[in-house]
């Protein structure tokens, strides 16, 4: 413990640093002494640097950030901690000693203001999402089985899968519709079990169907949902006008929902979910049944959630969704996850090129199959129109395939090459027989 040095009239100093308001700050010295290096205040000692404001906070882990007002002349730590402006360093040293020495008595290296009083450290931003083992059983089916992944905040996370595979119980689970059966998840840096209030206080879901009083008027339903959540009856009804020119529903506000299309009552139905600004939002399937232009309407509106920051966890079926909107997807069928990735990386482990094969009459597509069955292997599939065959061989495929139509005297409409898209690889994991496809 050392005592309080005495002050005397400043001498000029100089001092940098990320907390130096204009560049230049003077602070007293206490008598016979001199900062460290006996200099006698002209310029910044050799190894201090400017540091840019936003550089990494390199001194500010030593030294604490500089004390507010009302913390002048308090002690800490049994010394005196004055004022940035006209105060003395925190443990100098007695008279006559050079330099300043900290607790231990180890000296202090020179730099701007060496205020000793605490700041504590920011911690590095948690996952907006974030899942460890969790399981959920009903009636001693697992649906749910060890599931594990995280969400960075202000992301996009695709939750991809087919029907039955888990995804809307999961999403359950992470809303706190569900209580798992083992496992951790914690939303908003809450764990979904201990502080369920909490969580409830941060997000927003969605689900397959619009929750809507259909004898109300798309503003009365926002207003609805706004007073449910503790708005004050005017706070509600603005909010309800902000929603309503966000969504571009400023004319059908006054009209009844049950007056609405499919994605008119969507679009209510997710305004209605941000209604208290939520940190998360999760979308159970919200194109689902929409039609096209409906469903480009609801993507709008998901970018445009994740331009302002707000955090998405996404379940679809369509492939293309994820594709578009997706900066993380999750593949999950039978209750695990069964891989992971970004689209593009999620593609590359497919691997290879593919080539569509298209005939010119659709009945001719059974017969073309069994012409080309061997090629299709596990990883090509046949959808409503037409084959896709990988082509590990690229151009050599392409050939045997028109080789074969030829001889089997199918008439072909189209056949084009291609990189894997996101269908050839949700096909080739899912598909019986696929490498790590679940047992069903």
């Amino acid at each position: 413990m050392f005592p309080a040095p005495a002050v005397t009239a400043p001498a000029p100093a100089t001092t940098t640093g990320r907390h130096s308001h204009d560049g230049r700050h003077a602070f007293p010295q206490p008598d016979g002494a001199s900062p460290v290096g006996q200099r006698a205040a002209v310029t910044p000692a050799a190894n201090i640097r400017p540091v840019d404001a936003d550089a990494p906070q390199v001194y500010d882990d030593y030294y604490g950030a500089l004390p507010t007002p009302d913390q002048s002349a308090q002690t800490v730590d049994g010394r005196v901690a004055l004022s940035p402006t006209g105060a003395a360093p925190i443990g100098a040293t007695p008279a006559g000693a050079p330099g300043w020495l900290d607790a231990g008595g180890t000296p202090v290296p020179p730099r701007s203001h060496a205020s000793r009083i605490p700041r504590p450290r920011v911690p590095l931003s948690e996952p907006a999402i974030e899942v460890v083992g969790l399981t959920k059983s009903f009636d001693g089916k697992t649906v749910v089985n060890s599931v594990s992944f995280s969400v960075a905040p202000g992301t996009v996370l695709a939750l991809l899968g087919p029907n039955g595979a888990g995804k809307t119980t999961t999403v359950n689970l992470l809303t706190t519709l569900l209580k798992p059966d083992s496992g951790v998840a914690k939303v908003a840096g809450h764990d979904v079990v201990k502080d369920a209030r909490e969580v409830r206080k941060k997000i927003a879901l969605t689900g397959q169907f619009a929750a809507l009083d259909e004898s109300l008027t798309g503003r009365e339903n926002l207003v609805l949902f706004g007073r449910l959540q503790g708005l004050h009856k005017k706070a509600a009804q603005a909010r309800a006008d902000e929603l309503l020119v966000l969504f571009d529903l400023v004319q059908a506000g006054a009209r009844k929902v049950s007056e609405y299309s499919g994605g008119m009552r969507r679009r209510v139905d997710l305004a209605c979910g941000l209604v208290t600004a939520p940190e998360v939002v999760f979308l159970d399937e919200p194109t689902t049944g929409l039609d096209p232009r409906s469903r480009q309407d609801v993507w709008s509106l998901v970018e445009r959630l994740r331009d302002q920051g707000v955090t998405i966890l996404l379940t679809t079926q369509y492939l293309e969704e994820a594709d578009l909107l997706s900066d993380e997807i999750v593949v999950i069928d039978t209750g695990r996850i069964i891989a992971s990735g970004t689209a593009e990386q999620l593609k590359a482990q497919t691997g290879g090129t593919f080539c569509d094969v298209t005939p010119a009459h659709l009945t001719e597509l059974p017969h073309l199959e069994s012409v080309l069955a061997d090629l299709l292997g596990v990883g090509g599939h046949r959808n409503d129109v037409f084959l896709s065959v990988p082509a590990p061989g690229g151009a050599d495929v392409l050939v045997e395939i028109v080789r074969r139509t030829t001889e089997a005297g199918i008439d072909l409409a189209d056949i084009t090459m291609r990189r894997p898209s996101l269908d050839d690889v949700f096909l080739a994991l899912t598909s019986p027989g696929a490498p790590g496809a679940p047992v069903r």
